[in-house]
């Protein structure tokens, strides 16, 4: 299953959208929250109030809520993204469109030709000084 799941019905005291993380052995899911809210009385006086709500369930449990409706697994992507992996697939997309340049305008006004290549042209260059930069 998911390390994170998704509340898509409200459940006991959870609300639609909360979440619910798995625990580091494995073995259920935690979801915890503190509210603390701040009221002045009309004294005055200052009045502070902290709530907290943690709820722990086992894993069978947890698919018994998602088999139910009452949850769903939310897929977890890497957010990494290796720039100059990236750079590299820009500057041979960008190589590609220049070398094909005459046969993809073919019918376009030679502004918009030149326009492009010079846009493309300088895309590659700064692609080309940014990779540059890795050490």
């Amino acid at each position: 299953m998911s390390k994170i799941l998704k509340v898509i019905n409200p459940w006991g005291s959870l609300r639609v959208g909360d979440t619910l993380e798995a625990s580091d052995d494995c073995g259920g899911y935690t979801f915890s929250s503190q509210d603390n809210v701040y009221k002045p009385n009309k004294n005055g006086d200052d009045f502070y109030a902290t709530s907290s709500l943690s709820i722990n369930i086992s894993a069978s449990f947890a698919k018994e809520l998602i088999d139910n409706g009452y949850l769903e697994e939310v897929e977890t992507r890497s957010n990494f993204v290796n720039v100059f992996t990236e750079i590299d697939t820009l500057i041979d997309k960008y190589t590609h469109d220049l070398t094909n340049i005459d046969k993809d305008m073919i019918n376009c006004p030679q502004c918009a030709k030149l326009e492009r290549e010079t846009v493309l042209t300088n895309l590659i260059t700064l692609l080309n000084h940014l990779k540059k930069l890795k050490k």
